[in-house]
């Protein structure tokens, strides 16, 4: 008999058998999560959770280009930092060059990006945003915010304003890379 499959729900604790996990816990030792440890987990389970309610929303019928995870993380830094180059979007999503790379190519040939040679320094290219990047950017921003509206509840103002504070605070980190 084949041993079971593990438990998702067991993903963070640590291998029976084994001496310690990366945290210095031993075998047998509960993980559990309280107070910070908890909220934090709450909040990445709900920012998660979000994601997938977004991305299975069907973008294709706002009228955009498919694109990939990884597109999309550069297409939104690059909207967000207009003149930006590859080395500070690579370093700001975390990407590896390669990837970056591969991901640039992509959003040029789908006519997304465009690479601008900086005039004081030819070693230097910045990108930019195209129009129908711009109009399809337009599109999907409408798009989410129908998915969201739809499955959010009406909000009182105090509710409406904590999330702004929470959406502000969210979007302070991007670009802080990975960790």
């Amino acid at each position: 008999m084949s041993p079971a499959a593990p438990d998702p729900e067991d993903a963070g604790a640590p291998h029976p058998g084994s001496a310690a996990d990366a945290t210095g816990r031993s075998a047998g030792e509960e993980l559990r999560l309280d107070g910070d440890e908890a909220m934090m987990f709450d909040l990445a389970d709900a920012i998660v959770g979000l994601a997938r309610l977004i991305q299975v929303a069907d973008v294709q019928t706002a009228g955009v280009v498919a694109l990939t995870g990884t597109e999309t993380a550069v297409l939104r830094w690059v909207h967000r930092h207009p003149g930006t180059t590859s080395g500070e979007t690579a370093r700001a999503t975390g990407l590896h060059r390669s990837n970056m790379s591969a991901a640039l190519r992509g959003l040029v040939s789908k006519g997304l990006v465009l690479r601008e040679g900086d005039p004081e320094d030819s070693r230097l290219v910045h990108l930019r945003l195209t129009e129908h990047a711009q109009e399809s950017s337009r599109r999907i921003r409408l798009h989410w915010a129908e998915a969201l509206r739809d499955r959010l509840p009406a909000l009182a103002d105090e509710d409406r304003a904590a999330l702004e504070r929470t959406v502000d605070l969210l979007t302070s980190w991007e670009g802080a890379g990975p960790r």
